[in-house]
């Protein structure tokens, strides 16, 4: 599995990472997202044509999508929404990293 971690990455960053393993993956690799705190409307289409096994909301820190372990936030209304689409395209999300009012 390679799993692409985003930290401080930009979008488009990640972006190119998936591009490359797309380009040079070895068989029987599959694609994992972590810290998707980028994923919004205009590019969940995108990412879900990405086909990634699953996604993780968070790295411990909270953000825009759910609270981290670190963190006291909850699931946000734009988190539920990621969570329903990626749902609908069959990916899993990583609940690793989220904290208890995030479930």
């Amino acid at each position: 599995m390679c799993a692409v971690y985003a930290g401080s990455r930009t979008f488009e960053e990640v972006r190119k990472i998936v591009a490359l393993f797309e380009r040079e993956k070895a068989a029987g690799t599959f694609l994992s997202l972590e810290d998707a705190y980028y994923l919004d409307e205009g590019n969940i289409e995108e990412v879900c044509g990405w086909s990634p096994v699953c996604v993780s909301l968070t790295w411990n820190a909270g953000n825009a999508l759910a609270g981290g372990c670190l963190s006291d936030d909850g699931l946000s209304a734009r988190g539920k929404q990621i969570v329903r689409i990626l749902a609908a395209h069959g990916i899993a999300v990583d609940c690793a990293h989220l904290n208890a009012r995030s479930f």
